[in-house]
């Protein structure tokens, strides 16, 4: 810039658009040159370190994509998903053999008490009650591995969830209401022996 002698005090005049100031001294960080430019024989400055564009009002860098920083001098990296992806859905398929194999389990152990429903240890036990806790358990695992799955898109991501609170609503209610079932069953039993 140049001074301008013919004001009261001392004031610049600023010849390029990235300085400004009374002092020719106010710019955006970043600021780079002045450097000569063969082609036009003349100085240039470059704003932003070159990877964004100034806002004259604010003086605030405005960065291109992949950097950052005040004065973008900062470039970021591009995080790269392989390895985490690949650890994370061998997790998701442990997780899931997991969850199924404790469902088949849970089936399996329903089907066992119903097939020896006449012995007197499992009639004590209560096949209705201990199916209706088992059933619960299953609906429990089916709310987990609904809450592993994340679909894409957004109707599917929806029925996921629904899916997941109601398989965990109805499971838990289930866990829950059979120790009360079964409370009330035992006194019965005690109030009718007392009543013999």
């Amino acid at each position: 810039g140049y001074c301008a002698n013919d004001s009261t005090r001392a004031l610049c005049i600023c010849t390029d658009a990235a300085l400004s100031g009374d002092d020719c001294r106010t710019h955006c960080p970043g600021l780079q040159g002045p450097l000569y430019d063969a082609d036009n024989d003349s100085y240039v400055f470059f704003e932003c370190n070159q990877h964004g564009a100034c806002d004259h009002v604010r003086w605030q860098c405005d960065c291109d994509a992949g950097y950052g920083g005040s004065g973008c001098e900062i470039e970021y990296v591009p995080f790269s998903f392989s390895g985490a992806m690949v650890a994370g859905r061998m997790l998701w398929m442990f997780w899931v053999l997991i969850l199924s194999v404790f469902c088949s389990l849970i089936v399996a152990s329903i089907g066992w008490l119903w097939s020896k429903q006449t012995y007197k240890s499992v009639m004590v036990l209560g096949v209705r009650i201990s199916t209706l806790f088992s059933v619960g358990l299953i609906l429990l695992c089916c709310g987990s591995i609904c809450d592993l799955i994340q679909p894409q898109t957004p109707h599917a991501y929806n029925v996921m969830c629904h899916l997941r609170i109601y398989f965990y609503g109805i499971g838990a209610v289930l866990t829950i209401m059979v120790p009360l079932l079964k409370s009330y069953r035992v006194r019965s039993v005690f109030k009718q022996a007392r009543k013999n």
